[in-house]
């Protein structure tokens, strides 16, 4: 995977995703077509906008979901078959409409960190007195803040969001997640950051001092 995003970088993906298709094709026997893939973004695409519908819920001043409930929901969205995801999280969502918010909460806080799949490490954060009310998190917004085209080609449309997302700081654009934060932290009215330790990862650990000193 390239390290900075551009047009040849770009075209080059669109490259590997294609070799990628054409090798599923041949070793399971299957045709690959571009409406089937059509099918697939826009289901996908469905399931990150209910993502985002989620984390509007968490705006409020009292949020009727804690940050562990919705690692929860996170962590299932990355195992479960998309359409039964997607249908159970609407039920979700309509329930949570009429349910009681958390308020006794002392500060509202984004957690950053890479692949964190253990819901009880945000609920030791939340029974000390935080709520975490967003996340810069691989399973978290990273993972569905932004849709894939719908218009465009499929392959080249899955390989430009691909390298375009808010990513890691493995990738080499760290002014465009640096917005990023700065405008969650607005929108969520975060009082605090929490940066999980990714041991072993330079990139994180420099990346988590950037953040200490410009936000």
């Amino acid at each position: 995977v390239p390290f900075t995003v551009n047009a040849p970088a770009v075209e080059w993906m669109t490259g590997e995703l294609d070799k990628f298709k054409r090798s599923l094709e041949e070793h399971f026997q299957v045709t690959i077509t571009g409406e089937a893939l059509r099918r697939s973004i826009s289901t996908y695409n469905e399931k990150r906008r209910l993502l985002k519908s989620l984390y509007e819920l968490r705006k409020t001043e009292a949020p009727p979901i804690t940050g562990a409930e919705v690692l929860g929901v996170l962590i299932a969205s990355t195992s479960m078959p998309v359409e039964e995801f997607n249908q159970l999280l609407k039920q979700m969502l309509d329930e949570l409409v009429g349910r009681d918010g958390f308020s006794d909460y002392r500060a509202r806080l984004l957690l950053a960190g890479g692949e964190l799949e253990d819901p009880a490490y945000v609920e030791l954060i939340e029974e000390l007195g935080g709520l975490v009310v967003t996340d810069l998190l691989c399973f978290g917004v990273r993972a569905f803040w932004d849709l894939v085209d719908e218009d465009s080609e499929p392959i080249a449309a899955l390989a430009r969001r691909y390298l375009e997302r808010i990513s890691c700081p493995r990738m080499v654009n760290y002014p465009q997640r640096d917005k990023f934060i700065k405008d969650l932290v607005k929108e969520f009215k975060v009082d605090g950051i929490i940066l999980q330790r990714l041991k072993y990862c330079d990139a994180w650990g420099c990346e988590s001092a950037m953040i200490q000193w410009e936000v």
